[in-house]
Formats: C-alpha cells, sequence, structure tokens
C-alpha cells in the first residue's frame, strides 16, 4: 500500500474510533466504478480482496485501450484510485461531501500546468495526502501522490501549490 494510501487509512480509523457515540449514522455512498486496470505512474498495490470504498462519480471509465484506460473526470479517477485501498470508502469531491469522519474526499488545491492536483482528507477536516490527474487522450488518470509526512521530500509538482 502506498505511503498517501495508509496516511488516509490511518486518518479513517482515528476518525471512526473518534466518532464513537456520535448521535448518527454515517450517509451510505454509491458503489465506485469499476477500475479499468493499473494506473501508470502511480504506486497502488494490487490487493486480492474485492475493494470496500464507495464513491459518488456519475462517469465510469472513458475508454480501456490496452486495458489502462482513463477516466471520464478526475472524480471518477480519483474513485478508481482509492477503490484498491480496504476499508477506504471515497465520498467524491469535497463540496458535495457531508461531514463524515469515516471517509475521505477530494479538493481541487490547483494547477501544475495541464494537471489537476486534490487533496484528500475526511470531509471537513485537514488535507492529509495529495493525488495529481492528468488528462490523456484516454481520459483522466492519477499519475503521481504525495503525503506530506515529514519523512519523504515533496515532488517538484508540489512546489506550486500553497
Amino acid at each position: 500500500m502506498t505511503r498517501v494510501l495508509r496516511i488516509v487509512a490511518a486518518v479513517l480509523v482515528s476518525g471512526a474510533l473518534a466518532a464513537c457515540g456520535s448521535d448518527g449514522p454515517p450517509e451510505p455512498a454509491t458503489a465506485p466504478p469499476a477500475a479499468s486496470g493499473a494506473t501508470p505512474g502511480a504506486s497502488a498495490s494490487a490487493s486480492s480482496s474485492p475493494p470496500t470504498s464507495s464513491a459518488a462519480p456519475s462517469a465510469g471509465p472513458a475508454s480501456s485501450a490496452g486495458g489502462r484506460g482513463g477516466y471520464a473526470n478526475p472524480d471518477a479517477a480519483m474513485a478508481g484510485h482509492l477503490s484498491a485501498v480496504p476499508g477506504v470508502r471515497y465520498l467524491g469531491l469535497c463540496k458535495n461531501a457531508k461531514r463524515d469522519p469515516t471517509a475521505v474526499c477530494a479538493l481541487r488545491m490547483g494547477f501544475v500546468g495541464q494537471d489537476e492536483v486534490y487533496g484528500l482528507g475526511a470531509p471537513h477536516s485537514d488535507v492529509v495526502g495529495f493525488l495529481l490527474l492528468r488528462e490523456g487522450p484516454d481520459g483522466w488518470r492519477v499519475v503521481d501522490e504525495h503525503a506530506p509526512d515529514g519523512q519523504a521530500a515533496a515532488p517538484a509538482w508540489m512546489a506550486g501549490i500553497g
């Protein structure tokens, strides 16, 4: 499991523990689109168990050129990327997400050339990781990720993100 996804999973587990005894259950989300293969440039490890995440995007994969197709929009690409992480529920874009300490949403943080950078975290909480997305001829894909944990240097594409 990559560092960003481990951090996201750790935040979700600690958020779930903090939510014990809350006055109501979180709202359920819809199922993610099926992943269309490996995500080039991302280092997410494969899981032999079926994904347990949920997602809100309405569009699935744009195409599947050689099993490496992209997605119709950045939200669907992030849902596909996060669906490989057991126990992570992706709610979609943070602007549409209700407070839920047991799930993760995405917030567009900026642009790097034509690429888009999204921050990940629990809704109405801190960003704990970043994904770099790129649109190609076959759709959107997650091409890199970064977790600002103080151990690894930030990639060059993070320089313009405040």
